[in-house]
């Protein structure tokens, strides 16, 4: 169970860390669109704006992707952690079956005696 809290912890802890970054990118992402439309305002042709769309639809498909990359593999070192918890339960499940069955045997055997 240890294991498992702290598999959970380091996950939550790269889980803020990841999130961090992504608002950091954001914001600047924010900030540089926001010129980008000043720009706009100032009277810039159809072009630039074309332009502008274009950049940002690249832009945020390569954040979806990297974004996306990174969910899957945190699936997989999700799955691949839940499958050692499960393999440690199920072997300390089979344990205590096994202590269980020594224990009525001694207890079988010492009332028997």
């Amino acid at each position: 169970m240890k294991e498992l809290q702290a598999v959970r912890e380091n996950l939550i802890k790269q889980h803020e860390q990841e999130m961090t970054r992504m608002v950091k990118v954001r914001d600047s992402e924010i900030q540089r669109l926001k010129s980008a439309l000043c720009a706009l305002r100032d009277g810039s042709s159809d072009k630039v704006r074309t332009a502008l769309t274009i950049e940002a639809r690249e832009e945020a498909r390569k954040q979806f992707d990297s974004e996306r990359l990174k969910l899957l593999q945190e699936i997989t070192e999700l799955k691949s952690a839940k499958k050692q918890v499960d393999e440690a339960l199920n072997n300390m499940i089979q344990a205590d079956k096994i202590k269980a069955g020594d224990l009525r045997s001694e207890h079988q055997s010492h009332q028997e005696a």
